[in-house]
């Protein structure tokens, strides 16, 4: 028998990802079982192992491809663009959001499990989150003129507006009561004013 075509593994992988991600979503990790994304797709089981070392590695890969990945994608798209800087971390910002408006099921999962001890979330922050403010700091601090100070902690500031908004997007319609008008854009643009003016503290 001839072994399937790469596009067909190609393609199989993308229908088992987007099953994945509407059990996730409507179900969450436990409850959703790998037999029903493979009765999804039409596959079974096993054959989802095939692709996916585990239903872990499989919650992974969505979270990857649904959330991060395109984030990554627009970064490096509003980086390398000539348009001024003070436009482009806005518009990163926003791509952010958008991104993560579109999954906001995924999105409180994904805080969950940053929340629980064992959960997955420490190595989705090492693998995802830190290269991505890792770039957008190295183009704040040394590929624009003025640079923010190299002492400024735009990370810090970054991490929690990213984890203010997550929090928000996930919580939906209680949000409106807690938070009343999504200020995000706003606090972003005074922090940047705030980081770029930042002076190193002077010592007593």
């Amino acid at each position: 028998m001839a072994r399937p075509a790469k596009s067909e593994n190609r393609n199989t992988r993308a229908d088992i990802l987007n099953a994945a991600a509407t059990a996730f979503a409507a179900q969450g990790f436990h409850q959703a079982s790998l037999a029903d994304i493979g009765r999804d797709v039409g596959i079974s089981a096993r054959t989802i192992l095939h692709h996916f070392a585990s239903k872990e590695d499989l919650f992974d890969e969505v979270i990857r491809a649904k959330l991060f990945e395109p984030i990554g994608v627009g970064i490096r798209r509003a980086l390398d663009s000539d348009m001024p800087v003070e436009l482009k971390l806005p518009l990163i910002m926003q791509q952010v959001f958008d991104v993560w408006s579109g999954h906001p099921r995924l999105l409180s999962l994904t805080l969950a499990e940053f929340l629980r001890p064992s959960g997955m979330g420490k190595q989705m922050v090492l693998e995802y989150v830190m290269p991505l403010l890792t770039e957008i700091e190295r183009f704040v601090k040394q590929d624009i003129t003025p640079p923010m100070p190299a002492n400024a902690p735009f990370r810090e500031i970054m991490a929690q507006i990213l984890l203010m908004h997550a929090t928000r997007l996930s919580m939906q319609d209680v949000s409106q009561q807690v938070f009343e008008a999504d200020n995000t854009q706003e606090i972003f643009r005074r922090l940047l004013d705030m980081l770029f003016q930042w002076e190193t503290p002077r010592l007593a």
